[in-house]
């Protein structure tokens, strides 16, 4: 009896999968990061690091947008994610969010030892490249829709020597 309800659903899923019409539409570079756009299209999307600019392509590779991302002085882009679109009020336009760090080197008391600290900075810009929010000494971040409400929720850490306390911004879209 087992066997022959195993044969009855090999035999129903090869139908399916025989009627089924999978067609290979083309390839992206593994490295781009993808996200849907208002009107159901997919956009594939890297950061150029050498020039700061967010380039965003259509499906078939073409470009579609290119975004400055201006840093401030001495700061590199770290991570970067596309604000859902549907998340916004304004849905014609395009919503970023990055993560950039200062890398600074400080001298101990001895002279000859040196440590580095990463300092990171939160940022949510426009299309144009404007500066909608921008927070200190945060990367850690979630987006998330609760109770109809859009919310940027950023995790940050006090630090009053050698205690640290671990606190959650909250903020609404």
């Amino acid at each position: 009896m087992k066997r022959l309800l195993i044969i009855i659903q090999i035999f129903i899923f090869s139908l399916s999968t025989g009627f089924a019409q999978i067609q290979y539409e083309g390839q992206q570079d593994a490295a781009l990061k993808v996200f849907q756009s208002e009107d159901g299209t997919l956009k594939f999307y890297k950061v150029d690091k050498k020039k700061g600019e967010l380039l965003v392509f259509n499906e078939d590779n073409s470009l579609w947008k290119s975004i400055a991302l201006k840093t401030p002085k001495g700061h590199l882009i770290d991570d970067i994610n596309i604000i859902d679109v549907s998340m916004m009020d304004d849905k014609n336009e395009l919503k970023i969010l990055f993560t950039c760090y200062y890398k600074g080197t400080y001298t101990m008391e001895d002279l000859s030892e040196h440590f580095s600290k990463q300092v990171f900075m939160l940022n949510i810009i426009d299309e144009e490249g404007n500066f909608l929010l921008q927070i200190p000494e945060a990367m850690d971040y979630k987006l998330l829709t609760a109770n109809g409400k859009n919310k940027l929720l950023v995790y940050k850490t006090d630090k009053k020597g050698f205690k640290s306390r671990r606190r959650m911004d909250i903020y609404s879209f």
